[in-house]
Formats: C-alpha cells, structure tokens, sequence
C-alpha cells in the first residue's frame, strides 16, 4: 500500500513523471507531438501554423514549431516554464480546420 501511495505521488506530482498522452497526442514538460490525419500539404501546414501564430497563448508559449508532412506530426517546443495542455492545443489546430 506504501509503495502505491508513493508511486501516485511521483506520477501526479513530479512533472518529469507527469505526461499527458493519446493516440494522436503526446504532451511533455517541454515538448508536444500531435498527430494531424487532415495535414497532407504545405496549405494544411501554413493554416496549422497562422493559428498557433495568431494566437495569444502560444505566442507566449510556443518556442519552435516543426512540420513533418510525411508522417503528418506537429512537434512545439515550449519556452522555458511554459507548456499548453492537450485541450488547448486541440482548440488551436481545430480552429485551423483539423482534428487532432
């Protein structure tokens, strides 16, 4: 039972222990991988990349964003100290007219 109980808190606490994953998404302390079936071209691309440019939480979160069309992931760095959450990224991309 001890053993649980610290176990819980190292996962629920510790934020290197901490991650948020789905089948699509993959939220870390610095990182993010989201999967975007809908991203096949550089236009998907550019739409993908406005929202995140227009939008004022990511501005002063989002570090880097990097694009791979082929296997159709969105990696963002997040600045040192910030993140987004997996709801709030899906907004953004789902503002740009895709699901992730």
């Amino acid at each position: 039972m001890r053993i649980a109980s610290i176990l819980m808190t190292l996962f629920f606490v510790n934020p290197a222990f901490s991650k948020t994953t789905t089948k699509s998404m993959v939220v870390e302390e610095n990182t993010a991988k989201v999967y975007v079936k809908e991203m096949v071209c550089k236009n998907c691309k550019k739409k993908i990349a406005t929202e995140f440019k227009n939008n004022e939480l990511a501005k002063t979160h989002v570090k880097k964003i990097d694009f791979d069309l082929k296997k159709r992931i969105i990696t963002l760095e997040f600045k040192k100290g910030k993140s987004l959450s997996k709801k709030q990224i899906q907004e953004i991309i789902k503002k740009a007219g895709f699901d992730a």
